[in-house]
Parts: structure tokens; sequence; C-alpha cells
């Protein structure tokens, strides 16, 4: 058997004859909306947007509604129903996979896809692609606005880690910065994406699928949350709160 392995060379290989590189698959639309899909895949999943998010499960307490968990005797439970959610508590953190994974994987799957569709995928030229380039920069948005609701300052990660391995030590961000390039990637999002009667291939009229309505409805959900004095709290040293930058 030794002597056997001694007489392939290419035994110990490492590299998978399976993989594709950026190349192979963002020039490619099949391939790359099966990205996409992997984007989309992350909110389905436990702990997730499936019965975390998108139940409402952080911050209950609004204008509108209210919620027993504010006066609970679990502390946690107190933490998610009034924004003050810490990186101990086990509602949202439970290990690896929790809201916070969830959310950072989907702005790392999504800036993967931005770069391999603005390098290979021809956007100006292929109606499909640039589609899927708005889809890309819509999911992103949608993914750091919720951890600006839940965390307000977070890291603000807009290049892929395989451009800048750096990146995965990125500091909390002032929420202005993020708020600033929410509005420039949403405004892309509505105008590479057409209405969802238009959208092409298999997004064509799926309340499923992102599309120009949700690109604007998002960037409206985001500018009032960035005028609004609830996600700017006050400190010793501005007892005013952040300040609104409006260009």
């Amino acid at each position: 058997a030794a002597l056997a392995f001694v007489g392939c060379s290419d035994f110990f290989d490492t590299n998978s004859p399976s993989t594709l590189d950026k190349k192979a698959v963002f020039s490619n639309a099949e391939r790359t909306e099966m990205a996409i899909y992997g984007v989309y895949e992350l909110l389905g999943e436990n702990d997730s947007y499936r019965n975390r998010i998108g139940c409402g499960f952080a911050g209950l307490n609004t204008d509108i509604e209210w919620s027993t968990f504010s006066t609970s005797t679990d502390i946690q439970n107190q933490q998610v129903v009034l924004y003050g959610i810490t990186t101990a508590n086990g509602k949202v953190a439970n290990g690896k996979k929790s809201i916070w994974y969830y959310l950072n994987s989907m702005v790392e799957r999504c800036n993967n896809i931005i770069e391999g569709i603005e390098e290979y995928g021809d956007p100006a030229n292929n109606e499909q692609m640039r589609y899927f380039l708005g889809e890309a920069y819509f999911l992103r948005s949608f993914a750091y606005l919720e951890q600006v609701k839940m965390w307000g300052d977070v890291p603000a990660r807009f290049v892929s880690l395989a451009s800048n391995d750096e990146g995965v030590n990125t500091p909390k961000t002032d929420r202005n910065v993020i708020f600033e390039q929410l509005r420039i990637d949403l405004l892309k999002a509505a105008d590479y994406m057409p209405w969802s009667p238009e959208c092409p291939g298999k997004a064509n009229n799926k309340v499923s699928r992102a599309n120009k309505a949700a690109a604007l409805a998002l960037l409206a959900r985001a500018d009032l949350m960035y005028a609004g004095k609830a996600v700017r709290p006050t400190t010793l040293e501005d007892p005013n709160g952040y300040s609104v930058r409006f260009n």
C-alpha cells in the first residue's frame, strides 16, 4: 500500500475537482442564482429570521404594541423586548448559530456575490445579472438594517473577507456611516431591479423575491430609522444623542 501511495503523485492534492472559482460561478446566471438562494436560505434557519427576527423577537415594545416580557423576572426576556440585548443573552446568542451569526453570514455571502457579479457577470449588458446584483444589494442592506435595529453601532464590512482578510477585525462603526451606505446601496438596488411583473427568470412576479418596490420600501424604512431619535442614545459626552447628517 505504501508503494502504491508513492506512485500517486497527486494523492495528497487538497484541491477538490468539484470546486468552482469566482469566475466560473458569477459568469453563469444559473450558478449565480444558486448563490443568491444561499443568502435566502440563511433566513429560514433555526434561530434566524424564521423564529427570531421575523416574529418581532427583538424590541417588541413600541408605540403600537407592548409585551409583558418587559416586566418579566427573566432578565434575558426583558433585554429582548427593551432593546437591551447583550452578547451573553441566550435567547439570541445560542453558540455558533445565533442571529448575529446569520446576519453577518448574509453580509459576507452578499459581499462575495456583489464583487463576483461586478467583475464577471457583465450586469451592464445582462438583464438577469443586473437583477441579481440589485437583489444582493437589497439583501445586504436588509441584514445591516436588522443589525443596527438590535445593536446600534456594528462593524461595517462592505468588502468580502476574500478581498480583505483584515475585515474580520473591523471595529464598531458609527451607525450614521452605515445608514449613509444603505441609502447608496438601496438606490442602486431599486435601479437594478424592475417591478415584480418585469423581473427576469424565476423571479418574475414572485412575492418571495426582492424587486424595485421592496428596495424602495426598505429605503423608506431605513430613512425613517436614520432620522429617528430611538436609535440615537444619549451619552455623557453628547446628552442630545447622535446628530443626523444629511448631505
